[in-house]
Formats: structure tokens, C-alpha cells, sequence
């Protein structure tokens, strides 16, 4: 059953992956490395907001971290990213968050 889940994650990954471009990957890594950080925390640890590590987002349901992406949250600095990054892009932008590559 453990492999089915992790199967199914890959998976999951992988189309996140192939629906959104390179080049778009890329400007979205660029994205979180100097706009989210600056708030996030260099490493992403938390600072003046939460942390996005992988353990920080653990217990977090994808669906609200996609609205916070895409809607901002009330009297916080997250601005609302809508007009900028698509939905599938904030799945992405999560998958990348939960599992960052070594």
C-alpha cells in the first residue's frame, strides 16, 4: 500500500511537471528564491512570515496553500499572486515546497 501512495505522488509530480514549461519552472524557482524569501526567510525557515519548509507544510491541505497563493491572506504581507501565477502553477509551487530537491 506504501508503494502505491509514493507511486501516486511521483505521479502527480511528474504532471504538475510536464503542464508546466522549463522555461516557466525555472521563473517560478526564480520566484521563490527572491520574492518569497525575502519575506519567507533566505532559507525559507520562516522571518517576517511562516516557514514553507517541507515539515511546515506538512499538515497543510494543498487547497488552502493554493488559496493563499493565488488570493493572499487579509491584514498579512502575502499578496494575492492570481494575476501572475496560474493554478496549476501554485500546485507546482507546492510539490516544489514539500519536496525540495537536495
Amino acid at each position: 500500500m506504501k508503494w502505491i501512495g509514493l507511486s501516486l505522488m511521483i505521479a502527480f509530480q511528474t504532471l504538475y511537471a510536464m503542464e508546466v514549461s522549463p522555461k516557466r519552472q525555472m521563473e517560478l524557482k526564480g520566484l521563490i528564491e527572491n520574492v518569497c524569501s525575502a519575506c519567507h526567510g533566505k532559507d525559507l525557515s520562516g522571518g517576517q512570515c511562516p516557514s514553507l519548509t517541507p515539515k511546515a507544510l506538512a499538515n497543510k491541505p494543498d487547497n488552502m496553500l493554493i488559496q493563499t497563493i493565488l488570493q493572499g491572506r487579509n491584514n498579512t504581507a502575502m499578496s494575492a499572486w492570481k494575476d501572475l501565477i496560474t493554478e496549476t502553477e501554485a500546485k507546482w509551487i507546492i510539490q516544489i515546497l514539500r519536496n525540495p530537491k537536495k
